[in-house]
């Protein structure tokens, strides 16, 4: 799968690492497997999603991030998050989803590297780098 995550409960945070070519039907069948997990948002609502080694085809069209984050927002009503994506080429359509997110969610930033976001977010660099390696091998 081009997307995946991992929840540590204990730290409260989640991170999802995008890698190959993904297509919006397997986004939409991400996003449907993250708000559907029980253990989903951890207890700090912290989340990471990690795009810098994901190309996204021609189907995330901006109705399928309008889409995505309405979701989402739903879904997080009763609950903050402190939402960080990481994007380098995929920078703009992470920013329409960010921006859609807002609507629901006042903590969302488009990164471009990990370090910045991992500080935003309290989170430890060397082991968010770490568990994404062993996260997409």
């Amino acid at each position: 799968m081009p997307i995946v995550y991992q929840i540590n409960r204990d730290k409260g945070y989640t991170i999802a690492a995008w890698h190959g070519l993904v297509n919006a039907d397997e986004y939409e069948k991400h996003v449907h497997q993250l708000v559907t997990d029980e253990s989903w948002p951890p207890e700090k609502s912290l989340h990471l999603s990690d795009l810098r080694r994901a190309k996204l085809d021609d189907s995330f069209t901006e109705e399928v991030l309008i889409k995505s984050a309405k979701i989402y927002g739903e879904r997080l009503i009763h609950r903050r998050i402190k939402l960080a994506i990481i994007a380098e080429a995929t920078y703009k359509k992470a920013s329409i989803f960010e921006k859609s997110f807002m609507n629901y969610q006042p903590s969302a930033i488009v990164f471009h590297d990990l370090q910045s976001a991992c500080l935003w977010l309290g989170l430890d660099h060397d082991e968010v780098n770490t568990l994404i390696e062993k996260m997409i091998v």
